[in-house]
């Protein structure tokens, strides 16, 4: 450790220290990890706002950030004394940093309506909140079980099975107008299936199993990865909107469905956004849809955007429900909160008259409309796990820097 204060810089030279290239502190090597985690952090705020905006923000904070990496590191290499001044600069440094990176996250006000205390709720993908409880269901992994929690305690009061067998991948919940619950086992990532599956179920208030009609349906074009169902208030016509880094593509079902056929879809517009779940609201002219970063609310049947709300930051933001009066956010993980914000907030957000724009159902020439696989796969891994893969891509960083320094020892 350095005796001086302060130590004014001078350009280091091989001479001066012998010939030995120099080595990096134990401070120094904490900055690379700082800037590995700052780097995780914008990538994963932009992962939660897939759009032109969300990129050109992601771009306006990465650029400082790996400059101000690169710059450090040139600086230390040739100028770094190791005082006492120097190092308290470094721990602003990182702070100014860090700052800089959160910059990319939502801080959106909301609260927990309740947090879910059953461990069997660990992926709820799927969320509806009518007649004083919360339905979910879990992603694909789990059976055909639909979950019912008090919105005062979190704690499950009742299970309800429906009779499918092997669910292949349970993606979404919604309301019908009768009071039933329509389940929809709608994902493929894979794209390979060659129709989907949706469920009709009247859940009972106590555990137990339940009769379900069951109707396949099919996209026109092929398959599609799905996670968004929908059921309209008054008619009862069901909506799938397909996710994609495109957008969603709004498919609505046949007005009378059969058990024992495969409908095929009719495509009736665009969304914006890789859409994980939606609602209609009460009456029917207007739908909510959300992605992982945003809500937004667009009429029906035309499509036209009237409102976006950024949301509250999430493990893996998934499902979407109201009462009338709140939006409900649930996420997958075990023991995850249930957020809440007023429905008013979308009527303060209306988006500009200029992108009030109807979405046809045909998308522009080149535009793709396929599903994608989830853009966060790290998210999977928990706390822990990201901070061991933070660690080993900082490890890398270390590695690679000193490989650059024993090749120019080398020359």
């Amino acid at each position: 450790m350095a005796s001086r204060w302060h130590d004014p810089p001078r350009l280091r030279t091989l001479e001066e220290d012998d010939g030995d290239e120099r080595h990096a502190t134990w401070l120094e090597l904490f900055f690379d990890l700082v800037f590995v985690v700052a780097v995780a952090q914008l990538a994963s705020s932009l992962s939660h706002d897939l759009t032109l905006h969300g990129f050109l923000v992601f771009c306006g904070l990465f650029v400082p950030v790996w400059w101000a990496w690169v710059g450090y590191t040139f600086y230390a290499d040739r100028f770094d004394t190791d005082d006492v001044v120097h190092r308290l600069l470094m721990l602003g440094g990182m702070f100014a940093v860090g700052a800089l990176a959160s910059e990319g996250g939502s801080d959106v006000p909301a609260h927990a309506a309740l947090t879910f205390q059953d461990p069997r709720i660990d992926e709820s993908s799927g969320l509806v909140v009518r007649d004083g409880r919360v339905y979910t269901v879990n992603d694909s992994g789990d059976g055909a079980y639909v979950y019912q929690v008090d919105p005062r305690t979190g704690r499950t009061v009742a299970v309800t099975t429906y009779d499918d067998e092997d669910p292949t991948d349970v993606e979404a919940l919604a309301a019908g107008p009768d009071g039933a619950l329509w389940v929809g086992d709608i994902g493929d990532n894979r794209r390979w299936r060659g129709s989907v599956r949706v469920h009709r179920i009247v859940p009972v208030r106590e555990s137990g199993t339940v009769p379900s009609t069951t109707y396949d349906l099919a996209y026109p074009g092929g398959p599609h990865d799905a996670e968004t169902l929908l059921v309209h208030p008054r008619t009862g016509r069901l909506l799938l909107v397909t996710k994609g880094y495109g957008g969603g593509v709004v498919y609505r079902a046949p007005r009378r469905l059969r058990a024992g056929e495969t409908h095929v879809l009719e495509q009736v517009g665009r969304v914006q956004g890789l859409v994980t779940d939606g609602t209609f609201l009460a009456g029917g002219d207007r739908l909510l849809l959300r992605t992982y970063g945003t809500a937004e609310l667009y009429s029906y049947p035309g499509l036209r955007l009237l409102a976006r709300t950024e949301l509250p930051r999430q493990e893996l933001g998934e499902g979407i429900a109201v009462d009338g009066r709140s939006v409900y956010l649930s996420s997958e993980g075990e023991g995850s909160d249930v957020l809440t914000f007023p429905l008013s907030r979308l009527e303060q957000a209306r988006v500009p008259a200029a992108e009030q724009q109807d979405h046809p159902a045909t998308p522009p020439p080149g535009t793709s409309t396929g599903s994608e696989r989830d853009p966060r796969p790290w998210m999977g891994l928990g706390p822990a796990g990201f901070l061991l893969a933070a660690l080993g891509a900082g490890m890398a960083v270390l590695a690679l820097r000193a490989a650059l320094r024993r090749g120019r020892r080398r020359r």
